[in-house]
């Protein structure tokens, strides 16, 4: 189903936003892999500092490399400016992190680096964008989350949970919200009107309520109008139309029945790809996941020197799989029909 076609030394992959490349540095090189050929392209030399976002726009990318945020299309590049980290693309402006006399904020700006606005914030860990809104929290602020404008710049508190309560962000569906609160129970909010629509806790299919903590950032991804998660020893489904969420399955262990706890999982079409260890250090498992059959349809074990994990989320593609281990060797399998 699945074989080993290359092991890249050296390389270390970044889930770029783009459809059809990946981007991986070596040897203080950025490349520019395709995810289908899996061409190369050089794109910098003499990296020292690198940025994980690569976003696509106006049929280029932009990325920062050694502080500076750069555009790039066809072999022309532009520098746009210094410390300025891209996040996000809107139209033709681009939405940066950036840091002025001592302070961290989001701004607008377009490609010659000219600014539409100014939000001073610290960004927490999980943002979101729906509808030209960014869903957010800020640091040292977790039972709050906020919502800016793209727009305008302009942000309010969108929702307030009681002191000492926290949420994460998981994704939108139709006009929610969906959000983990307090990590044990799924919610989704209205996004007119800020009203909570369900909130659920997590049960097994006889319906009785499990008391299990989320673990978060959140393993798996969205596939139709489910959300399915695959960490430790549980597969979850959250239906965000109707708000049930449910551990389908417990995985008793893999394909030859030794005990597997998933580490990191990432989910491409109806597949989730994940690795994980055998409960006893050997953080070496990398196994594919389906959706509709539940359960594991394929796995390996990857030969790693002592002390190396796949410390990383794999990334899915038509054609090939990519992970990386912790001493930066990225792995291209191939998907065989």
């Amino acid at each position: 189903m699945y074989r080993l076609k290359d092991k890249l030394v050296g390389y270390y992959g970044v889930d770029a936003k783009t459809d059809h490349c990946l981007y991986v540095y070596h040897e203080q090189v950025m490349i520019e892999l395709n995810k289908e050929a899996l061409s190369r392209r050089v794109l910098e030399v003499d990296v020292k500092d690198f940025y994980t976002r690569v976003l696509p726009l106006n049929q280029g990318i932009v990325y920062n490399c050694n502080t500076r945020l750069v555009y790039e299309r066809e072999g022309v590049k532009r520098e746009i400016g210094s410390e300025l980290y891209p996040m996000w693309i809107v139209e033709d402006d681009i939405i940066v992190i950036c840091f002025e006399e001592g302070k961290t904020g989001l701004k607008r700006i377009n490609l010659l680096g000219e600014e539409k606005w100014w939000y001073e914030a610290s960004l927490a860990n999980g943002q979101l964008v729906h509808d030209g809104v960014l869903y957010f929290r800020v640091v040292d602020r977790e039972n709050v989350l906020y919502a800016l404008s793209f727009a305008t710049g302009e942000a309010k508190e969108w929702l307030v949970l009681d002191e000492g309560a926290s949420l994460h962000i998981v994704t939108s569906f139709e006009d929610k919200v969906i959000c983990l609160l307090n990590k044990k129970t799924m919610a989704a909010v209205d996004v007119v009107t800020g009203a909570m629509v369900w909130n659920t806790a997590l049960y097994n299919r006889e319906g009785n309520e499990l008391p299990v903590n989320i673990s978060v950032p959140l393993h798996g991804g969205q596939y139709g109008d489910k959300y399915y998660l695959l960490y430790g020893v549980l597969f979850m489904c959250l239906d965000m139309k109707e708000g049930g969420f449910t551990v389908l399955q417990r995985i008793e262990g893999d394909m030859n029945g030794v005990p597997l706890f998933v580490q990191r999982s990432s989910i491409f079409e109806d597949k989730i790809y994940f690795v994980g260890d055998n409960m006893n250090n050997g953080w070496n498992r990398f196994g594919v996941f389906d959706i509709h059959q539940e359960r594991i349809v394929w796995q390996t074990e990857i030969s790693l020197a002592k002390g190396e994990v796949l410390n990383n989320k794999p990334i899915g593609g038509e054609k090939y799989v990519f992970l990386n281990d912790s001493a930066f060797n990225l792995y291209v399998f191939e998907r065989e029909e």
